[in-house]
């Protein structure tokens, strides 16, 4: 019997279309300096929504992907866009956004 290799390699446009659908959970990786910008917008591109996003910190990546209404909820470990814009950590809210 005879294998056959088959390329993995593809674009990120087929990518996102044949491997994000709505309402998935899409853990988006890199770290600071490594944001794959592509993917993240490629997944505005094809106007993916109410996606929950987790990464292990959030960036300007995030902004990109709620201002362009993608994500219905978000994870994070270390919310950087937060603190490098005000040098503050913002207070816990409940799920209400009231604070907690």
């Amino acid at each position: 019997m005879t294998k056959v290799a088959m390329s993995k390699v593809t674009t990120t446009k087929k990518a996102i279309a044949e491997h994000v659908r709505d309402g998935d959970f899409v853990y988006i990786g890199g770290y600071i300096c490594r944001t794959p910008y592509a993917v993240i917008h490629e997944i505005i591109r094809q106007g993916r929504k109410d996606l929950t996003i987790t990464r292990s910190n959030a960036a300007d990546d995030f902004d990109m992907l709620i201002g362009a209404g993608v994500v219905k909820r978000f994870h994070c470990n270390f919310p950087l866009a937060w603190i490098f814009r005000s040098w503050t950590v913002l207070p816990p809210v409940n799920r209400e956004g009231h604070p907690a």
